[in-house]
């Protein structure tokens, strides 16, 4: 186990939080705006082009004037639903009889993205004046010829990278272009910008009870919390009374004991935002499209035959609730599958010493892996094995494998795809820096290991944690446990979990086992370690700890509420047995400086 501070221990006075917003990048003139940020620090829509905003108005205004159709293409993930569902019900809110008539939405069977076949098959065959895309499309540039041929006017609120320059026969209102200063804007915050556009050609403000849906797909999509705007939305977005989307607030009250009442962005990363993916990569067509339907405040409150268990003939339920209960279900699936796949793969990482190389990269045959969770495996196995890694299929002409894979940012990788991009042997990488969809040629597989071992030979095998603090055990502090436990509601991407280190602990005979084999140690200044879960054998280890022998763990700062009264404790991440007590590197907590 090896741990690093974030950076030099400070000598000037820092406060904890100081500290903590600081190992994140943050300068500390910034600190005090970033925790008090407003309205002001959202940009206004014109920021994404007014021309581009105007046309897109004008071409949306008269297929409604005409009672033309209209299709929106829904994006097979949580930031595409979120993103298609922000844009029809804007449109609901703002012309109900336009939008129960004569607004389509598309929905793809399997996780793939933008104008795919199936979906131009599907607009060959419907009358459709407009083609509304969310959070993709940016780079369909000959799919949009086409509906352009076809007389169909395109509109793209997208924040996908443009691997050329945009299609002249389509409307792309993209943050990555055109000088917007946010580009973390994932689609949902796109989509949402112009629907704030559209409200002030109304006169309206309907955009303005839409903004946890903007939250929830900004989270979802990972965006880098350092910008104000991105972290303005997501305050905004779940505070208690903004949640108002009936499949956002029926999951929050599904799982307000983990959520609480005042949800975060961390929570809702943990137990919102994972049932939509779920949804999208192993729901069927029709288990997508009920989900959908549930956010879509025309759609959700309808009712609908009822799918419960025991349920009589004809009995009736809200649409919102089956899909409220169909979420855990597929969750279940999915894991089910990924579990499943992870079996399958880690036999192979031995069998081929696959842990001699610095990418664990599996090509896999049709059908050993379901395609739309090998995101999910490749994160779990890049976690586990602190290797970056893909997991690619096969195609059926046994030209090329393609896949999804992930950078090991714990490792120091911070742009995995440019990584892929440098070997010069794959066919594509699309998407984003450390998770991203992958294309390599059957033929340069092994060259591609060769080469990736030669870019990635000075990055280490194994992970390295940075910490916030560095404690001896006679250092560790409740009150600054605490401080540090109350940094989880600003937690998120780019704003890591703090995390403490903490060395010479003596075991003695304070370590016990409570239910479900969870595991407290009690330091000798009366501070508890918790570690959940413990095998036993691991524990029988640690209980008979020699006299000489203490331990360096790497922890998280928790709080434990029980009848009214709240404590310190830390929650075991890591540890190591060590013989002698170790020097820390003369770095000892100075309290009177951190408070």
């Amino acid at each position: 186990m090896k741990f690093k501070m974030h950076r030099d221990y400070p000598k000037n006075g820092l406060s904890v939080f100081q500290q903590l917003f600081m190992n994140r990048g943050l300068e500390n003139d910034d600190i005090e705006k970033y925790t008090n940020l407003t309205d002001e620090d959202i940009s206004p829509p014109e920021a994404l082009g007014e021309e581009k905003l105007r046309k897109a108005a004008e071409i949306l205004t008269n297929t409604i004037k005409e009672e033309k159709n209209l299709l929106v293409l829904v994006d097979s993930d949580c930031d595409g639903y979120t993103s298609s569902a922000i844009f029809i019900n804007w449109l609901y809110k703002a012309f109900p009889h336009y939008t129960t008539n004569h607004v389509k939405w598309f929905l793809h069977d399997e996780k793939v993205h933008g104008l795919t076949e199936e979906v131009m098959n599907y607009i060959r065959n419907e009358d459709l004046s407009l083609v509304w895309i969310p959070d993709a499309g940016s780079n369909d540039l000959t799919q949009i010829e086409e509906l352009h041929n076809l007389g169909i006017s395109v509109v793209l609120t997208d924040h996908h990278l443009l691997n050329s320059d945009p299609s002249p026969y389509a409307i792309t209102i993209n943050s990555q272009i055109d000088g917007y200063p946010n580009k973390e804007l994932t689609g949902a915050g796109v989509t949402w910008q112009a629907c704030r556009y559209l409200d002030k050609i109304l006169g309206k403000s309907f955009a303005e009870e839409l903004v946890d849906l903007v939250a929830t797909g900004q989270i979802a999509d990972m965006s880098d919390l350092h910008a104000f705007e991105v972290r303005r939305l997501i305050f905004k977005g779940l505070e208690p009374d903004n949640i108002k989307n009936p499949y956002l607030f029926e999951l929050w009250q599904k799982n307000k004991f983990k959520l609480g009442d005042t949800p975060t962005d961390w929570g809702w990363t943990f137990y919102v935002c994972p049932l939509i993916n779920a949804m999208t990569r192993s729901g069927t067509l029709d288990e997508k499209i009920l989900t959908f339907e549930a956010m879509l405040l025309h759609k959700a409150f309808e009712r609908i035959p009822s799918t419960k268990r025991g349920h009589k003939p004809g009995e009736m339920e809200r649409r919102v609730d089956q899909a409220i209960r169909l979420a855990t279900n597929v969750k279940n699936r999915q894991t089910k599958s990924e579990t499943a796949g992870l079996a399958l793969l880690e036999d192979r990482i031995q069998e081929n010493s696959m842990l001699d190389h610095k990418v664990l990269l599996f090509t896999v045959k049709q059908g050993e892996v379901d395609p739309g969770i090998r995101g999910l495996v490749a994160n779990k196995l890049m976690a586990k094995y602190q290797r970056c890694c893909a997991v690619l299929t096969i195609d059926p002409e046994g030209e090329n494998y393609s896949g999804s894979m992930r950078g090991c940012g714990f490792t120091g990788i911070t742009d995995f795809k440019k990584i892929c991009e440098d070997t010069e042997l794959i066919n594509w990488c699309f998407g984003h820096e450390n998770a991203a969809g992958l294309s390599i040629p059957v033929k340069n597989i092994e060259g591609f290991i060769e080469k990736t071992d030669e870019l990635l030979a000075n990055t280490p095998d194994e992970a390295v944690y940075s910490v916030d603090f560095i404690w001896n055990t006679d250092d560790v502090n409740g009150e600054a446990i605490l401080k540090i436990a109350d940094f989880d509601k600003y937690i998120g991407q780019g704003f890591v979990e703090p995390l403490v280190a903490v060395s010479n602990i003596k075991i003695s005979n304070n370590i016990v086992m409570m239910k479900s084999n969870t595991v407290k140690i009690t330091t000798e200044n009366g501070i508890d370690i918790i570690a959940f879960r413990m095998p036993d054998e691991e524990f029988e280890k640690l209980a008979s700890l020699s006299s000489d022998e203490c331990l360096n763990i790497v922890a998280k700062c928790d709080k434990n509420t029980w009848n009214g009264v709240t404590r310190p404790q830390l929650h075991l991440k890591d540890y190591e047995i060590i013989k002698t007590a170790p020097q820390t590197n003369g770095i000892k907590a100075q309290w009177a400086d951190l408070f």
